[in-house]
């Protein structure tokens, strides 16, 4: 961030000089931009972002009805950061109407620090991102620095800044509600499509698909999440106990949970020569943006035909995605009972990841 005002100056300098395609607006725009955020507010949750998490508990509410959730039977768990921690209390406020009590528990919500052949070998091992890199080298991307520099009147050589310019772009639009970050304007679509495929591309093989260790690290997860459906599933009519439990987390595990169930996982693996795979599965800014939820519900059917309403909220509020699903399929396959995806996800998770009897006692 530190070098977006030299950026800045780069290129208002080069419209000074009447070296550049930008219009007067968004030379306007940049001139009066200003960037007041310290590493401090790394970690921190936005307004925009308590206020997604807010108006998702409300939805939730309103999809399986209040008397679906009961706050004196909820569980709360977070990570340790902040911005974790203010999730999880702007989304119980939407939820109940009142913050509920919440606990850190990192071996969950961050299980993947306990696990060094992941960190070592996959997220921080240069090899990891050699499709990425490949990508960069391409005619593709190499087309966004020619088109980002056509624009601005300023060459840019440092992938760093092309890195550190889409980042304000896509954050401070997601910041602000409603408003689009004039960073943005220095974008075609064409750029905007081939940063999003190098993105894909450095999470596909980070905390995707790339590497078995990924998936299988996700095994505490796993057992947190089975021991606690056997037990709604042995527990079903009790008053006594919890029957609403909540995680908040981060992305690193989100994907590697994702990639374990087999969630979008394309035929073949996501190499930098399958640009521009317009079809591809693994779309990190559709599967994984801000506030993803994935959601396990138990439910005592006595109907096989029954149906409930869910609502998959777009960013775009203009989209209705209201649908009903019946409990007899779900993309042409049928909802687990319960014993069933206990034993397929004990014995054998997509990937030939094994959870067996050392991971639970089932």
């Amino acid at each position: 961030a530190e070098r977006l005002p030299d950026i800045r100056a780069a290129i208002l300098k080069a419209w000074a000089m009447g070296n550049s395609g930008l219009d007067a607006q968004t030379i306007e725009y940049l001139n009066q931009w200003t960037f007041n955020l310290t590493e401090d507010d790394e970690s921190k949750l936005t307004e925009s972002g308590h206020y997604e998490h807010q108006l998702m508990g409300q939805n939730w509410r309103e999809r399986l009805g209040e008397e679906f959730f009961q706050v004196d039977k909820t569980e709360v768990r977070s990570s340790h950061k902040s911005r974790c921690r203010h999730s999880s209390e702007a989304f119980t406020s939407g939820l109940f109407g009142k913050a509920a009590e919440f606990y850190v528990d990192d071996s969950i919500a961050r299980f993947y620090d306990e696990c060094p052949e992941f960190l070592d070998n996959v997220e921080n091992a240069e090899s990891t991102y050699a499709e990425m890199r490949k990508f960069e080298e391409s005619e593709a991307f190499q087309a966004v620095k020619t088109d980002l520099s056509g624009k601005t009147g300023v060459e840019f050589d440092d992938i760093a800044d092309l890195d550190v310019m889409w980042d304000i772009c896509r954050f401070e639009t997601a910041w602000n509600k409603g408003e689009i970050s004039p960073w943005c304007n220095l974008f075609s679509p064409a750029s905007h499509k081939a940063f999003e495929f190098r993105e894909d591309l450095s999470y596909y093989y980070s905390e995707g698909y790339g590497y078995d260790v990924t998936m299988d690290m996700t095994q505490p997860l796993w057992k947190d999440l089975l021991s606690k459906l056997r037990h709604a599933n042995t527990d079903l009519d009790s008053t006594k106990d919890n029957t609403t439990v909540l995680l908040f987390t981060h992305s690193t595990a989100t994907f590697p949970f994702m990639a374990s169930l087999g969630l979008y996982d394309d035929e073949q693996p996501l190499l930098a020569s399958s640009w521009p795979a317009a079809d591809r599965l693994w779309v990190t800014s559709r599967i994984a943006s801000f506030a993803t939820n994935l959601v396990f519900i138990v439910g005592d059917c006595d109907n096989a035909n029954e149906k409930f309403k869910y609502n998959h909220d777009e960013l775009d509020n203009q989209i209705d995605n209201d649908v009903e699903i019946e409990f007899n399929t779900l993309d042409e396959k049928p909802l687990r009972p319960l014993f069933l995806f206990h034993q397929e996800k004990l014995i054998d998770l997509p990937h030939g990841i094994r959870y067996v009897e050392e991971f639970l006692d089932y």
